[in-house]
């Protein structure tokens, strides 16, 4: 779910952190089935989980470290969609790449998160 006009709320150490307007990229990894195959051919289907990622900016609060984002640092992430009204909560995120941070009155920062499958709300 890739929309201009959804926001995240990423929740970590009693702070939330909001996404800026337009930057929310978010795929809640749904279950997917995967084909079985056998000696005939398809024999059925399993099913399989995937990761929830996310990838934002987020505007910088002052007084918070953000290097407190990484080390394995567990979040809860909630995304909401304006348009369609959809809202989707991933109990546990973790931060997989170096977020990009920036300094001065419009700081914030970039962030790429990947974590377990989301639940709607």
């Amino acid at each position: 779910m890739a929309s201009m006009n959804s926001t995240a709320v990423i929740t970590v150490d009693g702070q939330e952190l909001v996404s800026v307007p337009g930057t929310v990229n978010f795929k809640p990894g749904l279950f997917t089935a995967k084909a079985r195959t056998g000696p005939r051919g398809y024999a059925g289907a399993g099913v399989v989980p995937n990761n929830s990622t996310l990838q934002c900016d987020v505007h910088a609060l002052t007084g918070y470290d953000p290097t407190g984002l990484s080390k394995g640092k567990e979040m809860t992430v909630r995304v909401s969609d304006v348009v369609n009204g959809d809202e989707w909560v991933v109990p546990v995120m973790v931060l997989v790449e170096d977020p990009e941070f920036g300094d001065g009155d419009e700081a914030k920062w970039s962030l790429s998160l990947e974590g377990a499958t989301a639940e709607k709300v």
